[in-house]
C-alpha cells in the first residue's frame, strides 16, 4: 500500500468521525449506540373567533361588513378597479368595519364588490365577512 491510499483512508476516516449525521450501528453489525427519547411539546390553545363570510349576491344594500384576511395584522389592497391587476388605492385593516355598496363584478372566479366607506374601492369578497353584533 503506498502512502497515498494510506493519506486517502486517513481522510476518509477524519470525515466520518467529524460528521454529526455518521451512524456507527450501520457500519458495525450488533453495535448498539443509546439514542435519546425525545421530548413532545404541550400544545397551545389559540382563541379562533369565527366570522360569518359575506354572501355573494346582487343585494349587498349598503351593509356593514368587516376585514377579515384571518391574517393578525392582516391587510386588504383597495384597488381602483376589480382585479388582482388593477392599481392599489390604498389598505384596510383587519377587523376593520367597512361599507359594501351594490356594485360587484365577478373575475376570474373572484367576486368583487365595492366599497363605499371607509375608502372607496373594489375589494376581493372572499376577504370579506358580515359584521356580527355582540
Amino acid at each position: 500500500m503506498n502512502n497515498r491510499h494510506i493519506i486517502l483512508i486517513a481522510f476518509a476516516l477524519a470525515l466520518l468521525s467529524g460528521c454529526s449525521n455518521f451512524d456507527p450501528q450501520a457500519y458495525v453489525p450488533g453495535l448498539e449506540t443509546p439514542t435519546s427519547t425525545p421530548t413532545l411539546e404541550t400544545p397551545t390553545l389559540v382563541s379562533i373567533t369565527a366570522t360569518l363570510p359575506i354572501t355573494p349576491t346582487t343585494d349587498h344594500g349598503n351593509k356593514s361588513t368587516v376585514v377579515c384576511t384571518n391574517i393578525p395584522g392582516g391587510k386588504l389592497n383597495v384597488r381602483f378597479e376589480a382585479g388582482d391587476k388593477s392599481v392599489v388605492r390604498g389598505y384596510l385593516a383587519e377587523g376593520e368595519t367597512v361599507t359594501v355598496s351594490e356594485d360587484q363584478k365577478e373575475l376570474d372566479g373572484n367576486l368583487w364588490v365595492k366599497l363605499s366607506r371607509p375608502i372607496e374601492g373594489w375589494v376581493n369578497s372572499k376577504y370579506l365577512c358580515e359584521a356580527v353584533s355582540p
